[in-house]
């Protein structure tokens, strides 16, 4: 990973944890999102606005002592949750391994051609490094399966009428970890499904949350005051009661 990308990915964990606006750039002794305007600080944040990852929420001033407030949008969650996501990292290193087997597979058989008088040795070493990678395929297999297990299984009926709620789940399951603990909104949720699916809509969306929920593998949450509800479209009705929010 480079150096931008990691400056990136520092500022989106910063504005997922805060919440909010946040000066993009720091400004005297205020902390921004990013260090500078100018380097590979300045580089990263015009990047981070140019593919979506930060919006500009607000400017003020000029110059040097011009002031720049931007949010983080649900493509910038994705881009956080798709690189540092547990079971991404597994599903990367189980790729290389696989990988490394074809290759040393490849590499074995032109060397049997070569060194034929060798061919019996090169077929011990060949055994050793085979069961050690088929080792480490099974434990990295193994990881991602306790990941899958760490998150409530999504019935198997329920995963076909809404492909995206084994993913919201992950999800949730990841920002136990990322955001200290705090509950995710209805419309957080719902901005970062429809980048993979752009068809779902907020019906189809809340019958989904209802069904997972009787399932037993989310909680919905009522608002405290309507002043946490910022975008009430997304509030969920059910038996008289308001949703707004949900954990794992």
């Amino acid at each position: 990973m480079d150096r931008e990308t990691d400056f990136i990915l520092e500022a989106v964990r910063k504005a997922l944890a805060v919440g909010g606006e946040h000066l993009l750039y720091k400004v005297g002794k205020q902390e921004g999102l990013f260090k500078s305007r100018s380097g590979l600080q300045g580089q990263a944040a015009a990047t981070a606005l140019e593919k979506g990852f930060l919006e500009l929420s607000k400017s003020d001033g000029e110059g040097k002592k011009l002031f720049q407030w931007a949010r983080l949008t649900a493509k910038g969650i994705r881009f956080l949750h798709e690189r540092e996501s547990p079971a991404r990292s597994l599903d990367e290193a189980l790729k290389l391994i696989r990988k490394e087997k074809e290759d040393l597979s490849a590499g074995l058989a032109r060397m049997r051609m070569a060194l034929e008088e060798l061919s019996g040795k090169l077929m011990e070493e060949a055994v050793r490094w085979t069961s050690q990678l088929e080792g480490m395929e099974r434990q990295v297999g193994d990881a991602l399966e306790r990941l899958d297990r760490a998150v409530p299984m999504v019935p198997e009926e329920l995963g076909k009428s809404y492909p995206w709620a084994l993913e919201s789940l992950r999800f949730l399951q990841w920002r136990l970890g990322e955001a200290n603990g705090k509950r995710c909104s209805l419309p957080e949720l719902f901005d970062l499904l429809q980048t993979g699916y752009p068809d779902l809509n907020c019906q189809t969306f809340h019958e989904g949350l209802l069904r997972l929920r009787q399932a037993g593998v989310i909680r919905l949450e009522k608002p405290d005051s309507h002043a946490d509800m910022p975008r009430p479209e997304f509030a969920l009705l059910d038996n008289g009661q308001v949703y707004y929010f949900l954990r794992r």
